[in-house]
């Protein structure tokens, strides 16, 4: 019985110190690389009311995770899945949402060699971020996930835009069944209402 329970202190000792291990090196990871990092961006972006709702439509409970990828690209950091999940848990500790949704619209990738909406506004209807309509938003959110699949496919980017519009809560109505071969042509067939 003396055993058992010398084995079972000596465990717990452990236990203990890798515990304490793990956190010092969390602690010294989010100083250390987390936060200078998080120095270099202006967290406060003017974005039109409809993005952060597409954006959440978009990425749900993996925006944390997607604001993180991003940093880690910033700071040449090696992208692992552990790495990742460490710094969407720092995300989701010391940035609140709109603050994650302003480093998407800042520096989210959008092919073309675009970073970020205002850029992507600007190359791709020749407007600025706040002039966009929330159709013209869901379409550059919806090339989020794979913006070479977008420009290789505009149609089922169109129709990933439709998704993202209906589940942030926009009501799409169709004036037409046939749609222009163009990207921007496709603009002008969806007509949305706010929701409600």
């Amino acid at each position: 019985m003396a055993r058992l329970f010398l084995f079972a202190k000596y465990l717990l000792a452990i236990l203990v110190v890798v515990i304490l291990g793990l956190v010092a090196t969390l602690a010294y990871c989010d100083i250390k690389h987390f936060q200078p990092t998080l120095k270099n961006y202006n967290l406060q972006v003017a974005m039109p009311k409809s993005l952060p709702k597409l954006l959440d439509a978009e990425e749900g409970h993996r925006l944390p995770y997607s604001v993180a990828k991003i940093l880690l690209d910033d700071a040449d950091l090696r992208r692992n899945p552990i790495i990742g999940y460490v710094w969407g848990y720092y995300v989701a500790l010391h940035l609140t949402k709109s603050e994650q949704h302003a480093v998407i619209a800042a520096r989210a990738y959008l092919g073309h060699r675009i970073f970020g909406f205002e850029q992507g506004a600007a190359h791709f209807y020749n407007k600025s971020l706040l002039d966009i309509t929330p159709t013209e938003a869901a379409l550059l959110v919806a090339r989020l996930r794979s913006p070479s699949h977008a420009a290789k496919y505009p149609e089922k980017n169109k129709e990933r835009a439709e998704d993202l519009l209906s589940r942030a809560g926009y009501s799409v109505h169709y004036t037409m069944e046939t749609y222009g071969h163009r990207f921007i042509e496709a603009l002008s067939l969806i007509h949305i209402s706010e929701p409600t």
